[in-house]
């Protein structure tokens, strides 16, 4: 098995998102954001987060792309993931 990780530089971000929870103080992980759409959250970089959305499928992701075996070569398939930057707004529950 192969894996390999690696980061781009960016000029601007993806968004922002609205949380309750604050996860540059709680930690990485899976967030719902006020509009009821699923985060993980991979990175916090000061107050900024690198996220990509979790799709209705379990333990699917929005941002995934793969490639299939070729029946030609017989190369497995490769799967690619995009965490991208966003700032965050932390809002009252109430709001």
């Amino acid at each position: 098995m192969f894996q390999a990780s690696w980061t781009t530089p960016r000029d601007s971000f993806a968004g922002t998102l609205r949380f309750t929870v604050d996860p540059r103080r709680r930690g990485l992980g899976v967030y719902e954001d006020m509009d009821g759409v699923r985060w993980d959250i991979r990175g916090i970089i000061g107050k900024y987060v690198q996220a990509r959305k979790v799709s209705e499928a379990p333990g699917y992701y929005g941002t995934a792309t793969a490639t299939y075996p070729s029946s030609t070569t017989g190369q497995g398939g490769v799967s690619t993931h995009t965490w991208e930057p966003y700032e965050i707004e932390i809002v009252s529950s109430d709001s």
